[in-house]
């Protein structure tokens, strides 16, 4: 199956499977927990155990906050 980076993204964020599309990300209320493989196509997440990943995750954090306009309204209000 060929899946576009495009639809990894909207994939992702809308909690469901970067394979197949199902609803399969995160299990039922705990959304900061990831499943180890999907239920649907039996595609295995990739976490923790591979080498980066914490520094990838940071990363992406600190981008995110630098770059989104209400992260820096309290320092403006000064």
């Amino acid at each position: 199956m060929k899946v576009t980076r495009f639809q990894i993204l909207i994939r992702g964020l809308s909690n469901c499977c970067l394979n197949c599309g199902a609803r399969t990300l995160f299990p039922t209320r705990k959304l900061f927990k990831l499943n180890d493989q999907c239920c649907a196509c039996g595609f295995k997440f990739q976490g923790a155990g591979d080498e980066g990943f914490y520094l990838r995750a940071t990363s992406l954090n600190f981008g995110v906050t630098v770059t989104s306009p209400g992260s820096m309204a309290p320092a403006l209000r000064r």
